[in-house]
Order: structure tokens, then sequence, then C-alpha cells
């Protein structure tokens, strides 16, 4: 089974709205079809971000509470990487790049150009569209 890092931005989209590749892609580690490597930190964003005022109305707190949850539930966690080093624009991204070095991932999945225009990242970054056209 292939794993993935999916970008909590990944996840936020498959949480506003169930169609899309980034929907896809939840729906396949729900599935079990790829499995998701998650580290606290990660977890940590996806809550900040959802319970921000603009996505009140894609769900109420116990919603948040409970996807945050289930995707806790079905991600195969690891530890937050320790002083990531500097390989994107905007080092709050670093330790994503860094967990999926860490933990042996075929790709880290991403629409934010901070990340995708890295160049010759190994893994690779890959959009959802990419990584729904090779993974699934």
């Amino acid at each position: 089974m292939e794993r993935v890092v999916l970008d909590p931005a990944v996840l936020v989209s498959a949480f506003v709205s169930p169609l899309g590749n980034s929907a896809a892609l939840w729906e396949a580690v729900r599935d079990q079809r790829i499995e998701m490597a998650i580290c606290p930190q990660l977890l940590s964003e996806l809550a900040g971000v959802l319970v921000r005022p603009k996505f009140r109305r894609y769900g109420t707190l116990e919603e948040v509470e409970a996807f945050v949850a289930e995707v806790a539930r079905y991600g195969a966690r690891f530890a937050d990487p320790v002083d990531p080093p500097t390989v994107s624009r905007d080092p709050n991204d670093d330790y994503l790049v860094a967990l999926s070095q860490g933990v042996e991932v075929t790709a880290l999945v991403s629409g934010d150009k901070d990340l995708t225009e890295i160049p010759d990242s190994d893994p690779p970054i890959l959009t959802p569209a990419a990584a729904v056209a090779q993974l699934l």
C-alpha cells in the first residue's frame, strides 16, 4: 500500500467538499487503499484551521472535532520532525517535507505552491489531482 502525507489544506478541502480530488484522496485513506502518515503537528494545524470563523459554515465545532479524530484514527502516527531543515519559502511547511522524508512516503500531497514548486523534491510533492492520477 502506498503511504502519503496529506497537507492539512488537502484535508480541509476534503472536509469542506465531498467532491474533488482532495475528497477522493481522503476516501482512499478511509477505504484503506492508501496509508496516510500523520504527526501531532499536522493534526494541530488541521484543527486550528478548521476552527477559524471562515470555516464555520462547513461544520460545527463538534463536526470539526469528529473529523480531526477520524484523521487521527485513520492515520499512521509518527513523531513530529525535530528541527526540520528550511526547504520551502514558508518555514511553517518544512515539517511536512521532513515528515515525508523521515517516514518513507510515496509522495507529499499539497496544493500549496510553497511546496509544489520545490525543485527535485524527494519524495515528490504532488498536487491532489496528480496524486489521484498516480495513486488511485
